[in-house]
């Protein structure tokens, strides 16, 4: 039986090769009456298909539409992240003419604080993201128009898009819900503390929540007044009391690690931990205002607050 079968292929690999160098019309002539009772093979090609060109439009890159928010800052293009480290670390580029990416630069987007330069290359810089339990930021609460720094972006991005311009009904809408956010109260500023990442890998969900420690308002400054911690009143007075962090505040950086400019947005409050008995602080879980960072392909970069130049070389 095996001796028959293999008789069989054999005849019909040879039936095949003889086939192939004949010309076309011959080949599907012969193909449609040798091979009718091979009904998987009835459909064979000889000839590998053209290849059909296709000709791709090429778009405009993300890149090139994003305009720097912060006065003399430098773009830089990300250039590479670690899976392993996806929510800690990525890499941006650096040319020639980059003054401004030293160690301790702040990197923003749209003026929102991503993270922070922790290393220099020839070519590249690498970033250590707020995400990262090891990069600590000086935050304050702040409550009231600018706390809704956020939505009015998304609102403004939307209201841009032709096709919601050309709904009257939604265009207006959203127009009138940007101007109510306008009209809020004037900010005021609460509790102070540190924030910080948990540096969860990419397969890691929870990676983009923030934790915070330490606030308090126990001593004024510029922006806000001495505050009780349990009941948020004035120590001074007994008039005037408010909560010192409440969820949907705006922490924005408070300009005393002496790295971050005052006033970046850098998360929103989720919830606030209840106060254990004896502490003397709040803790919080907080998300960063840059909602997705996995869509970032470029950013803006700073120079630090307390920058020397005299103390850096920038040549390399």
């Amino acid at each position: 039986m095996f001796r028959k079968n293999y008789a069989q292929y054999t005849i019909l690999a040879l039936a095949l090769l003889i086939i192939i160098s004949f010309p076309k019309r011959a080949q599907d002539a012969m193909r449609n009456q040798f091979f009718r009772p091979f009904i998987p093979l009835a459909n064979i090609s000889f000839k590998p298909a053209r290849k059909k060109k296709i000709l791709s439009k090429k778009i405009p890159s993300q890149q090139n539409l994003y305009q720097p928010t912060y006065p003399n800052s430098t773009l830089a293009k990300i250039v590479y992240r670690n899976p392993t480290n996806w929510n800690s670390f990525f890499w941006i580029s650096r040319e020639k003419n980059s003054n401004h990416i030293v160690v301790n630069s702040p990197v923003l987007y749209q003026n929102a604080l991503v993270g922070v330069v922790d290393y220099l290359g020839k070519k590249q810089a690498r970033v250590k993201l707020i995400t990262n339990s090891n990069l600590t930021v000086s935050v304050r609460a702040m409550r009231g128009k600018n706390q809704y720094y956020d939505l009015i972006n998304h609102l403004n991005a939307l209201s841009s898009y032709n096709c919601i311009q050309s709904q009257l009904p939604l265009y207006s809408m959203l127009a009138n819900l940007k101007t109510q956010l306008l009209q809020s109260k004037e900010s005021a500023y609460f509790a102070k503390g540190e924030l910080f990442g948990l540096s969860q890998p990419l397969w890691r969900a929870n990676g983009k929540i923030l934790l915070g420690r330490g606030f308090n308002c126990s001593t004024k400054d510029q922006l806000s007044v001495a505050r009780e911690l349990t009941s948020g009143g004035l120590i001074d007075s007994s008039d005037n009391n408010a909560a010192l962090i409440l969820p949907d505040d705006l922490l924005i950086t408070t300009g005393f690690d002496g790295v971050f400019p005052e006033g970046l947005a850098v998360a929103k409050v989720l919830a606030v931990d209840p106060m254990e008995e004896g502490a003397y602080y709040y803790s919080l879980k907080a998300a960063p205002i840059i909602v997705d960072f996995d869509a970032l392909n470029q950013v803006e970069v700073i120079l630090p607050l307390n920058f020397e130049p005299e103390k850096v070389n920038l040549n390399y």
